[in-house]
């Protein structure tokens, strides 16, 4: 994932279901997520990194993730830090966001999840999140819709753990905000997966 909260709001339900059925889970987070509010004053980008991780560890624990990996790449440049990819654990399957999503390190996450799926020939699933919030169309590759009703309190409650993110915490009025309507819009009870080929 590229930051602390992309876990929840692209496949907190994948991962707690897989989570309740015995399958290790790790979130490998690949920013420092230092960058979300640049205007803060009483959050500067070190402190708000370290809340950054004290929120994904909470929301991962909620979501029964077993190991959580900080690669710490600089956030908003990890297109300049490939190697942070390294930090990718071996597994059976990568997921993460989407190529075509807006921001430029989601856009890097795709791309450094796509070469180490490669080189671990692995399958690779991207939830193209932040397409249903653009007239983007949707890619034209086999589409997943995972049922995750049984999981959706867990997903609310991970999500309430990113309070950086929600606007509960850091005053920042250029900083990003998970407003209630972008929260309606992911936390729902379905999740959607392209398949991607890793090659």
């Amino acid at each position: 994932m590229p930051h602390a909260d992309d876990e929840t709001l692209g496949c907190g339900g994948l991962i707690a279901a897989a989570a309740a059925r015995g399958v290790t889970v790790t979130a490998t987070v690949l920013t420092d997520g230092a960058g979300s509010h640049p205007g803060s004053r009483s959050w500067p980008p070190a402190r708000l990194a370290q809340q950054r991780r004290r929120e994904l560890r909470a929301a991962a624990a909620t979501l029964g993730v077993a190991t959580v990996i900080f690669a710490d790449a600089p956030d908003g440049a990890l297109g300049d830090h490939p190697g942070a990819g390294v930090a990718i654990p071996a597994a059976d399957l990568l997921v993460t966001c989407w190529r075509d999503d807006p921001h430029p390190d989601h856009r890097a996450a795709y791309f450094i999840a796509q070469a180490a799926a490669r080189r671990r020939r692995v399958p690779l699933l991207a939830f193209p999140l932040w397409v249903l919030t653009t007239e983007m169309p949707v890619p034209d590759l086999p589409l997943l819709r995972l049922d995750v009703a049984s999981a959706l309190a867990r997903k609310r409650v991970a999500l309430s753990h990113h309070r950086s993110q929600l606007g509960e915490l850091v005053e920042d009025v250029r900083g990003f905000v998970l407003d209630e309507e972008l929260r309606q819009l992911f936390v729902r009870e379905d999740e959607l997966y392209l398949r991607c080929p890793s090659g």
